[in-house]
């Protein structure tokens, strides 16, 4: 399954539940202007050989959400990795697959279940799942986000998908959030233990509009100077949120808004797009970004540096979609064959070399190192 090319998976699926992927380009970088290379975190393949897998979220407990893709796109085992290994998470009757998207501190994950008999957000308590009610009117809904009250947010539509409806669950009970005025469709891509839900409002298929709720009301996030389009897709509990937004000449630019407003958040080395999905309370922003040959990498934003995040050993793309409080990151990368497996990003740990052999400076630089990037993270979050 490829789940590449710098691609923004859509977190609302329509009734056909076919994973579509957006193309971004080009914007040129404001703001972060020192790029790192990943010399400071390990990547783990949490997949298995020959199946595609993805990783989708993850807690401050190191668990991680997400799916294996057994025959392709459109068959889903919804998965939990978490140490030692891998557990598969029930289905609903006649809803075959399932896709989880966010997970609390707590594990309840939430996603939705989809099949013959069609698609319905759904909220997991260890491998059990429930079905969210649908909101009135309303037949098709999905969730993406929970918080640690275990509120679910996501999107609702109705049958023939012309109309969709930012959507928060408390319980199983789904509220409509409030519209924009003029607009006709609005989904939910996060929510914060505050419950605060980040998404986007649009009219019809036109141009959209970041999006934030707060107590169900409705908020629009400033467009970037030259933008006609944007996407909220992550935030955290002050309320600091990520997206992307897009200009008249469909360049996609990742972007941060904070108290002051949209702050273009740049690519890596010659790039020519990028997408944030997500930010920790530190601060710190993953996503994706392409780098001066093409390829697409999973991209860290911390502080004033980019951070390219890498691939697995002989893959050539990555994308980031989660980060927890403890700088953990999770996504998926392409292995040497080509094939897309679940993967973790986590700081190196540092290699103890007893001091008086030749190595005891390299020793001493990887302390240095490692406790400059944990500073240098902790204060960066306080900074914005």
């Amino acid at each position: 399954m490829n789940l590449f090319r710098l691609a923004r998976i859509r977190r609302n699926f329509s009734a056909s539940h076919v994973i579509s992927a957006v193309a971004v380009s080009a914007f040129a970088i404001v703001g972060f202007a020192s790029e790192s290379l990943a010399d400071t975190y390990v990547i783990t393949d949490l997949g298995a050989p020959g199946v595609s897998s993805a990783g989708y979220a993850i807690n401050n407990l190191g668990q991680v959400a997400g799916a294996v893709y057994p025959t392709g796109c459109c068959n889903a085992l919804p998965t939990v990795w978490s140490n030692p290994g891998s557990t598969t998470l029930g289905s609903l009757p006649g809803l075959q697959n399932g896709l989880p998207q966010g997970i609390n501190s707590s594990g309840q994950i939430a996603g939705y279940s989809f099949g013959n008999a069609g698609q319905v957000a759904t909220v997991w308590n260890g491998a059990t799942p429930t079905a969210l009610q649908y909101l009135a009117g309303t037949n098709v809904s999905n969730g993406v986000g929970i918080n640690n009250a275990g509120q679910v947010a996501g999107t609702s539509y109705n049958g023939s998908v012309t109309a969709s409806f930012a959507t928060l669950w408390n319980g199983t009970i789904p509220t409509a959030l409030g519209q924009l005025s003029g607009t006709t469709h609005s989904s939910g891509s996060a929510i914060n233990n505050l419950g605060q839900v980040a998404g986007s409002t649009s009219i019809g298929d036109t141009s959209s509009v970041a999006t934030v709720w707060t107590g169900g009301l409705p908020t629009a996030l400033a467009f970037l100077p030259g933008t006609t389009s944007g996407s909220a897709l992550g935030i955290n509990d002050a309320g600091l949120v990520v997206g992307g937004t897009i200009d008249a000449s469909g360049n996609s630019l990742a972007t941060l808004w904070n108290a002051v407003g949209p702050v273009s958040l740049g690519t890596l080395s010659g790039g020519l797009s990028s997408v944030a999905f997500a930010i920790n309370n530190l601060g710190d922003i993953v996503g994706s970004s392409n780098d001066r040959a093409g390829g697409t990498f999973a991209t860290l934003w911390t502080g004033s540096t980019i951070v390219n995040l890498g691939a697995l050993p002989g893959g050539k793309n990555s994308v980031a979609r989660g980060i927890n409080d403890l700088g953990q990151i999770v996504g998926y990368s392409q292995d040497a064959n080509g094939e897309s497996h679940s993967v973790l990003w986590t700081l190196s740990p540092v290699v103890a070399v007893p001091l008086g052999t030749s190595n005891w400076p390299m020793t001493l630089l990887g302390v240095v190192t490692i406790a400059f990037v944990t500073y240098r993270r902790r204060t960066s979050g306080a900074a914005r």
